[in-house]
């Protein structure tokens, strides 16, 4: 891709290239919270992880939208986009924990100790499945039983809400795919999980094309948003890069292997969401035109009090509700998540 191609624009935002310990360099884009000496505590920072098969510059609406002064950290997620593949693998704690990393070491440019940041994890598609994984772990600290917790989300974070756009949870996605029509519709998750065939395949049919192709199927009736500031051409470019086509496919074996076994124990144990948790979805595309019972489905993955608000987009938007429909996105936001958001 060009230098400034698929390139982020808002007031106080910054890019950089972090590295992390999976060995990904993690392009992003970041605006900084208020400095500590001028306010009590410092405001939450927004994280939004972009899913299959974008880049964060899908938030290019969503961020000329909201208030201009909350912070702000978008990450091409590892192996998608200008981010280097992780080296030690694409299972959503692994991903999710990068990210992390990058954002404490931007965080931590300043002088001297810092208390655990408040941020509110915000994904859409593959990013709401990394989103949905660090929830679970940060609810669950004393359960969990990775060590690479303890100091990097205790310490370094406190989570404020966790927002997800158009997900269902993995576990309960495999589980759909018994009706055949949900299945030949998402037919992509288990082809991609065959990574070196599906590599080779889609190498032959051309990236690039493949990519059009799959945003095409998923689209609403007026995807103009979608299509504007020429993101598709982003997206498609940056397919043109094999090292993005096998770790996308990696993103996918490992969501039909380890991430669907660590769910499975997370509800065997009672592991779930708390806190402030919001999931937006396309009725049309998610909610299958009302045959779906997100709501329904979701809640019985958030602990008993947890404060679970579940938004539907009515109406032409597709899959891409953050492009679709970015202006009933924001406002939904803003109704549910605005004093997670402004907390000080």
């Amino acid at each position: 891709m060009a230098v400034n191609t698929g390139q982020l624009s808002a007031e106080g935002l910054t890019q950089h290239s972090v590295v992390t310990s999976c060995g990904s360099f993690i392009h992003c884009h970041f605006r900084p919270p208020v400095p500590l000496a001028s306010q009590a505590s410092p405001r939450p920072v927004l994280v939004l992880l972009h899913g299959y098969p974008q880049t964060s510059f899908m938030w290019r609406h969503l961020i000329e939208i909201l208030p201009s002064d909350i912070p702000l950290f978008m990450p091409d997620l590892p192996g998608y986009g200008r981010s280097t593949p992780s080296r030690t693998g694409h299972d959503k704690r692994t991903v999710g924990l990068a990210v992390l990393e990058a954002l404490d070491t931007l965080l931590g440019q300043g002088s001297g100790p810092r208390l655990p940041h408040p941020i509110v994890l915000g994904g859409h598609d593959r990013g709401a499945r990394v989103c949905h994984r660090l929830a679970v772990d940060f609810s669950n600290l004393k359960l969990s039983l990775d060590p690479r917790l303890a100091n990097l989300v205790s310490q370094k974070f406190s989570l404020e809400g966790t927002l997800l756009f158009d997900i269902l949870p993995t576990v309960e996605q495999w589980h759909s795919f018994a009706k055949p029509t949900t299945a030949a519709g998402s037919y992509h998750w288990s082809f991609l999980a065959n990574m070196p065939l599906a590599f080779d395949m889609i190498k032959a049919y051309g990236p690039a094309k493949y990519c059009k192709d799959l945003i095409a199927r998923w689209q609403g009736e007026s995807p103009a948003g979608l299509h504007s500031d020429d993101a598709v051409a982003v997206y498609t470019a940056a397919f043109e890069n094999d090292d993005v086509v096998r770790a996308t496919c990696e993103d996918y074996v490992a969501g039909a292997g380890v991430d669907v076994e660590e769910q499975e124990k997370d509800q065997e144990a009672g592991r779930k969401m708390d806190g402030n948790v919001l999931v937006v979805y396309s009725e049309r595309f998610l909610g299958k035109g009302g045959k779906v019972d997100v709501e329904g489905i979701w809640s019985d993955w958030v602990k008993e009090g947890t404060h679970l608000a579940v938004e539907p987009i009515k109406g032409h938007a597709g899959h891409f509700i953050a492009e679709e429909a970015p202006a009933e996105v924001a406002e939904i936001m803003m109704r549910v998540l605005g004093s997670c958001l402004s907390k000080i």
